[in-house]
């Protein structure tokens, strides 16, 4: 599995992800939502928030990495390490960055937005509530 699934399947244990050096990943629950482009209602659900504010870096995350990759925990840290200079590095030189599966960021004027992906039907709060197609 590649970092950024295990990322979020750790996300969908419903715990904080504090990355040194990057900031704090979480769920929150999102309104029901209308797409007009594909002419849909989605119901309540939860979706991919993010702030910059450190959490203080828990070994909850490392132990997870180390044990679904089979690594020691030096070269999960040393893992982690690399995904976050990549992801600084490539907001620096672009200014946006995709992270699949996450969610997408811009640097504009020295501030960091995020725009966190909606996850399907992953909280038992909204359950048996379903899409409702327009058209």
């Amino acid at each position: 599995m590649n970092f950024n699934a295990l990322l979020l399947e750790f996300l969908k244990t419903n715990r904080p992800l504090s990355l040194l050096g990057f900031g704090t990943f979480y769920l929150k629950n999102s309104t029901a939502f209308l797409d007009s482009n594909e002419q849909n209602i989605l119901p309540p659900g939860r979706e991919i928030a993010f702030h910059t504010d450190e959490i203080n870096q828990t070994d909850d995350f490392l132990k997870f990495l180390s044990t679904k990759k089979d690594l020691s925990i030096a070269a999960s840290e040393v893992e982690i390490k690399n995904h976050v200079t990549f992801w600084n590095s490539t907001l620096e030189k672009e200014g946006k960055l995709v992270v699949e599966n996450i969610g997408d960021f811009t640097l504009a004027e020295s501030e960091l937005l995020f725009t966190g992906n909606r996850l399907g039907k992953s909280s038992p709060d909204f359950y048996g509530l379903e899409e409702i197609n327009l058209s």
